[in-house]
């Protein structure tokens, strides 16, 4: 979902609250400076965000929240960017386009 949180003292309890599901922690600093994000007001961005954070838990969280990008649109182009790198172009293209052709999901089988 990518509503608006209006209230910015709520932001550190949505990131808690997802990050704790995974034994992941930050302290006050990368709270703050996860929380002064342009796009941490949209918990799409927050819950992207905080995926990062638990995909990378064995590296420094200061790199990764001040890696992360300013808004939702550029963190979303980090995750394409990063898959492709991962899986390669042709198969996201691919995963894309399946995406796009079927409205109502797909069948495994």
């Amino acid at each position: 979902r990518t509503d608006p949180i209006h209230e910015d003292s709520l932001r550190p309890d949505v990131i808690h609250s997802i990050l704790q599901r995974h034994s992941v922690w930050l302290n006050e600093d990368h709270m703050r400076a996860l929380t002064e994000k342009s796009g941490s007001n949209n918990l799409m961005y927050l819950n992207e965000a905080c995926k990062e954070l638990i995909r990378y838990t064995n590296e420094d969280p200061e790199t990764i929240v001040l890696g992360l990008p300013q808004d939702l649109n550029g963190l979303m182009d980090k995750l394409l960017l990063d898959c492709e790198t991962c899986h390669g172009n042709h198969l996201i293209i691919a995963s894309l386009c399946l995406m796009v052709c079927s409205r109502n999901g797909l069948l495994e089988t």
